[in-house]
């Protein structure tokens, strides 16, 4: 099997609500109100959560936000090539922050 892209996508959210202040737990991957998902790494639509291989070095994980001055109306499954691609010209804002993880052994 080959060695996933890099960066690993964990997940893709577009098109979330200024207004929303947190997300609520167990968004289905279709249909959702809350939010536009695309395809991650493992080429699913939806959340793919933090799997290092047991006693790898701990990975860092990049949580990025991006303000945007429109909605991007991408239709769901949409890839990083897209998101990107829509977003050119309409980023406001960016944050981001780094969390660490690791398995033991």
């Amino acid at each position: 099997m080959p060695p996933p892209p890099q960066p690993f996508i964990h997940w893709l959210v577009a098109d979330l609500s200024s207004e929303r202040d947190s997300l609520p737990e167990g968004i289905p991957a279709q249909g959702a109100d809350v939010a536009v998902q695309g395809r991650n790494s493992l080429l699913r639509v939806g959340y793919t959560g933090c799997a290092p291989p047991r006693g790898d070095l701990p990975h860092r994980y990049h949580l990025q936000v991006l303000a945007l001055d429109r909605s991007l109306d991408l239709e769901p499954g949409f890839g990083r090539r897209e998101l990107f691609r829509a977003m050119r010209g309409h980023v406001l804002g960016f944050g981001e922050t780094v969390g660490v993880y690791s398995r033991p052994g």
